[in-house]
């Protein structure tokens, strides 16, 4: 229901074990990957970015700290290594988490009434209000597919056979190592799959859409390997998917294991 009602913001659930991970409304904002960019962004937030002393020690990638070394060491952000990582902020009084990369921010909501492992309807509200009010400020959010465009991405898929654990892997590591697809891709599922976007509707123009309606059928396909392909946890994690497409993946993970 949050998710139909959200335009930028979705809901997710988490994974929970050892991924360490939370319940959250996230949504990203863009900015121009500059320095300058970085800090406009940040003011127009009302949020001041701190920069790292030189003579402070920083966190290296790979390294294991401790608790204890928490307040030694600082947290870079890695495409602005002079900027300490935001973590945990307050947007206009709302509780939000941030993490910074080189042109985008993911904005994930939680903890409304004092708790970031749990969110509410008032987070939910609060997710409505910075959809609201960002903009406003001339901050762009990074545009979502709707539920509608992704399953209509999930069923072409579908019936071109390639909505299956092996060609989502493929090509999500071709995603992730060049950006977006590329048409001329070599894998033939690839080429494929990237010539199913020239015959969609024209909702799928910009990268930002198509490339987060895939991420979306992705974490679908994940969710049901991590849940033994079990519907009811899958519809849980994934809200919003019909439980026909549901039952789908669930199926297609069983058939290959």
């Amino acid at each position: 229901q949050w998710n139909r009602q959200l335009r930028y913001f979705r809901f997710y659930f988490a994974h929970g074990g050892h991924a360490n991970d939370m319940d959250m409304l996230s949504a990203g904002i863009r900015f121009a990957p500059t320095e300058t960019g970085l800090l406009e962004v940040f003011a127009c937030m009302g949020i001041e970015l701190q920069r790292i002393p030189a003579s402070m020690p920083r966190r290296e990638v790979g390294r294991t700290y401790n608790s204890d070394d928490r307040d030694k060491y600082a947290d870079p952000i890695r495409a602005y290594p002079a900027f300490a990582c935001p973590g945990f902020v307050s947007i206009e009084g709302t509780p939000a988490h941030l993490d910074v990369s080189a042109d985008r921010i993911r904005i994930a909501i939680s903890g409304a009434r004092g708790n970031h492992w749990v969110i509410d309807d008032k987070d939910f509200c609060n997710a409505l209000a910075l959809e609201t009010l960002l903009p406003q400020r001339d901050i762009r959010f990074v545009e979502i597919a709707s539920r509608m465009q992704i399953e209509t991405l999930f069923h072409a898929l579908q019936a071109q056979g390639l909505a299956d654990l092996r060609t989502h892997t493929t090509v999500r590591a071709e995603r992730t190592s060049k950006g977006t697809l590329s048409a001329g891709a070599q894998d033939t599922s690839l080429a494929t799959y990237a010539d199913l976007r020239r015959q969609l509707d024209a909702g799928f123009e910009a990268d930002a859409v198509w490339n987060n309606a895939h991420d979306e059928i992705f974490s679908l396909v994940q969710s049901a390997l991590h849940c033994d392909a079990n519907p009811h946890y899958v519809a849980r994690r994934c809200p919003g998917f019909a439980a026909d497409v549901i039952d789908l993946v669930c199926a297609d993970v069983r058939n290959q294991h």
